[in-house]
């Protein structure tokens, strides 16, 4: 049996900590679960006590009369482990603690660490500590401090929040908008409950349709992300991840280790897990507000129905920012247009957005007009935006219900209809009784109307995808594992160049060939045998940026020219590193420079990055992420992704480049990391990508051992050039 149900649905509650005081928290409690409507067993408990609200209390959970199912605990911190403690032994199935004072403040920590060894010692599980609690709408049952939320209505919304006053916010926000809910829970501190064990949980509830998720961020999100991959092809998962300041306080190493910030992360694993990420809450309720009420559209061609141009001008504009497409009208659809609105305005626009203009005088024409986009083929999509006005609001209301009772709604409807001073509220809730969703301002309901989208794309892509295998590259293990142990017994954790480029290569990654050079004299003869022209670079374990120092020459020809160089290098790398040497390698052929790059963060495990490269990188950050590892799908998508994509497709008459070898080398790093766990860092950049070939030019290895921040002395960490 899931354990969750014990939560949800419990046959008997104790409240530990109830109190006759409707103003403390023991009190709120109480009366949240009695008013609730909850049909199972309530125990208060309190040894100060006969009875609250005219119940039978306890002194103890050791002395109610038989077991109980979930213990509902408000008792002050430092008395919270041994009221978990008995409710093990009096048999529970799991405890809610509504109780603060752990971890989420200094002295509380250790605390919470004795309060999870208990559940592991009792195996009891435990929501919370510092949380609000949860709801069920079905039992009924509301286990939470807060007695008003007896007035949410049962609907297809699941809520799961980190913070207990944003899953109140949300709640409110919900009912305000005429959406039901069925479950809710604020997480709290999640001792042993998490967020993949609740989404798993509502993911097996035929009356949940929609999953909302609030998070501030967890120490280990892949369970989460793979608990959504398994949901989100037959039930929405929408998440609202707030952002916090991406400052970070550590020398850099890499462009990868700068660019990957959590946000970014985050972005990349909701949308590799099919979770609809949205920025705000507005956008949180209005996505479930559409999931929960429309059918998923075939395709992201929206016709545009407005007497008011200005509203389809929005409205238009936002949908496109946001991947939907004004669609293109069949010719017979403009005709029977013109024929059906004609005479209302010698003005109105019969294109898309239809311009009805006082066509709304005429209820029948609203209707032909809608009915006539549910039939075009070319429209996917349809939205009516309507500011109110006295005389003309009610035929376009009446419209629309005539329309959806007639069955002739054929495809996702959505209407914008403003609402003065509440005038239309019941109106309104009728029509979206009859899954409609009503929004009241246009921004917002292109943004919905794209979610929804979002959604019908997220379900073609994995009916679709052409494998869910991750890619596994061809190694010698044992040779590139020879080389990461080399540096380390060393005491080092930054290869060299030429390290690095011998273990990439080991891989079958295509690198530029490193020589060292032990004189000027040889460095001449070695680019005489390479060909010219030639680089020199500084090499050093020790100073990672090279070009920040002056220590990388490039385009060398005369021997006079490769001589000044290589001394230069040695006098400008000895003031940082007295064992320097000098690196020679050939010039590559010009071609368009991409940067490559992995990092195993401390919460996603190993990323993969790909974007434009060169000096610029961080400055116009046009990157894009995947966790590894990766497959042959996501790989090609990474490289799509990018905005500076159409220079690989052959712009302004360039020869267009064979995406293959790139992605061959992007599942090649995947091997890489995850293989080799110790790898922190690899970072590729330039990568110079030709036609029908790619070669790394430079690259960088970091390994576990030290966080970047840690790394002065040991590391020269300059800014990145």
């Amino acid at each position: 049996m899931d354990f969750l149900n014990y939560f949800f649905n419990p046959k008997s509650v104790a409240v530990i900590g109830a109190s006759s005081d409707s103003y403390k928290a023991g009190g709120m409690c109480l009366m949240s679960l009695l008013q609730s409507g909850y049909k199972g067993t309530v125990y208060p408990v309190n040894p100060h006590h006969d009875e609250i609200f005219g119940i039978k209390t306890y002194p103890s959970v050791n002395q109610l009369p038989e077991a109980f199912d979930i213990g509902l605990i408000v008792v002050p911190s430092q008395a919270v482990k041994q009221a978990v403690l008995d409710c093990a032994r009096a048999g529970a199935k799991g405890v809610v603690i509504i109780s603060s004072g752990f971890k989420e403040i200094e002295t509380g920590r250790e605390l919470e660490k004795e309060i999870l060894q208990s559940a592991i010692e009792t195996g009891i599980k435990i929501i919370g500590p510092n949380t609000m609690g949860l709801i069920n709408t079905a039992c009924p049952l509301n286990l939470t401090f807060v007695p008003f939320l007896k007035e949410v209505q049962r609907g297809p919304i699941g809520l799961i929040s980190q913070s207990g006053g944003v899953c109140l916010l949300i709640l409110y926000a919900l009912l305000n908008e005429n959406i039901g809910t069925s479950k809710a829970v604020a997480l709290g501190n999640r001792c042993n409950v998490e967020f993949s064990d609740i989404l798993a949980h509502f993911g097996s509830d035929p009356e949940i349709k929609v999953i909302l998720i609030y998070l501030e961020g967890i120490e280990n999100p892949r369970p989460l992300l793979e608990e959504a991959k398994k949901l989100t092809k037959f039930k929405p998962v929408v998440a609202y991840k707030v952002r916090g300041s991406e400052a970070v306080n550590r020398a850099a190493f890499s462009h990868t280790g700068t660019l990957t910030g959590s946000f970014n992360l985050y972005q990349t694993a909701f949308r590799d897990a099919g979770i609809i990420n949205v920025t705000s809450i507005d956008e949180l309720i209005d996505t479930a507000k559409i999931l929960s009420l429309s059918p998923v559209p075939r395709g992201n061609r929206v016709g545009i129905v407005t007497p008011q141009a200005g509203l389809g001008i929005i409205f238009s504009s936002i949908a496109e920012q946001e991947g939907l497409k004004l669609a293109e009208l069949a010719h017979s659809t403009i005709e029977a247009l013109d024929s059906c609105l004609s005479s209302m305005a010698s003005f109105a626009l019969h294109s898309n957005p239809i311009d009805i203009n006082f066509g709304v005088a005429d209820k029948q024409a609203i209707i032909q007009t809608l009915r006539l986009l549910m039939q075009d083929n070319n429209v996917d999509l349809v939205a009516l935006l309507f500011a109110y006005h006295p005389e003309y609001t009610t035929n376009i209301l009446e419209a629309v219900e005539e329309l959806a009772e007639a069955g002739e709604i054929t495809k996702p409807f959505v209407l914008m209809q403003d609402s003065p001073a509440n005038a239309l509220d019941s109106r309104i809730k009728d029509i979206e009784s009859k899954n409609i969703p009503v929004y009241s301002l246009p921004d917002r309901m292109a943004r919905a109307l794209a979610n929804l989208y979002r959604y019908a794309d997220i379900r073609q892509k994995k009916e679709t995808a052409i494998s869910g295998h991750s890619f596994k590259a061809a190694l010698d293990e044992a040779k590139a594992k020879s080389i990461l142990t080399g540096v380390e017994q060393e005491g080092r954790f930054v290869l060299t160049e030429p390290e690095a480029k011998e273990f990439l290569s080991i891989a079958g990654v295509p690198v530029t060939p490193v020589k060292i050079i032990e004189s000027s004299e040889k460095a001449c003869s070695a680019a005489v045998s390479l060909g010219t022209p030639a680089v020199l670079k500084l090499v050093s374990p020790l100073i990672v940026h090279k070009s920040d120092i002056g220590g990388v020459k490039l385009n060398l020809t005369g021997e006079k020219e490769i001589k000044e160089a290589y001394e230069d290098i040695l006098l400008k790398g000895r003031h940082f590193d007295p064992q320097v040497r000098v690196g020679l390698q050939p010039m590559a052929p010009p071609g368009i420079e991409v940067i490559i790059g992995a990092i195993t963060d401390s919460q996603f495990g190993p990323v993969i990055m790909f974007g434009l490269g060169g000096t610029t990188v961080e400055v116009y950050q046009d990157v894009s992420f995947r966790l590894a590892p990766l497959n042959a799908l996501a790989a090609r998508e990474m490289i799509q992704e990018i905005k500076g994509f159409s220079l690989l497709q052959g712009y302004r008459g360039r020869v267009a480049v064979n995406l293959e070898p790139v992605a061959d080398i992007l599942m090649k790093i995947s091997t890489l990391v995850t293989t080799f766990t110790q790898i922190k860092e690899i970072d590729m950049n330039p990568v110079i990508v030709y036609p029908n070939e790619v070669l790394v030019v430079d690259s960088r290895i970091l390994l576990n051992g030290k966080t970047q921040g840690e790394t002065q002395g040991d590391v020269f960490p300059v800014s990145f050039s």
